[in-house]
């Protein structure tokens, strides 16, 4: 059975897989983000770019042994990764079959939609967790267009669905 790991799960799985996990020096990450894609990452993905929401501070730095990097933000490198059940990718990845990956895990949440982001938003800044400044631009991120369905739609794949 793949495993999925989203957001927190993405960071365990990380750690589980020998990395490591900590706080950004670049700060939180709030609202959907444009993700640079990999080779990997597109085969995968089935697109040229991923937009997903962010809700995180932690962050993985670098990535974990024997894992394929999906994709990068401005503050955050790995937003994504992959590790195959084999010992490695097919020499190109157009060749990639889903069946073959055994993790599946982004920074990110797919599940997220802008209002449940722009509630997490308002009270982080209520509790004093961001500053108004953080959460203002924040808002502006949250409203943007994510590909978070699609996302869905390849982690079915990945399991068999």
């Amino acid at each position: 059975m793949p495993i999925i790991g989203i957001c927190f799960g993405f960071q365990i799985a990380a750690r589980a897989l020998g990395g490591r996990c900590e706080r950004n020096p670049a700060g939180w990450e709030l609202g959907v983000r444009d993700c640079s894609l990999t080779d990997i990452g597109r085969a995968v993905l089935g697109t040229e770019r991923m937009r997903i929401h962010q809700v995180h501070r932690d962050y993985v730095p670098e990535l974990p042994a024997d894992c394929h990097l999906l994709g990068s933000t401005i503050d955050c490198r790995v937003q994504g990764f992959v590790r195959f059940r084999s010992d490695s990718p097919p020499p190109d990845a157009r060749d990639l079959d889903l069946h073959d990956v055994g993790v599946f895990a982004v920074q990110g949440h797919p599940e997220f939609e802008p209002d449940v982001v722009l509630k997490i938003i308002d009270v982080r800044e209520k509790a004093g967790i961001i500053d108004a400044d953080l959460a203002a631009r924040s808002r502006k991120f949250a409203a943007e267009h994510d590909d978070g369905v699609a996302i869905g739609a390849v982690c079915l794949r990945i399991m068999g669905i």
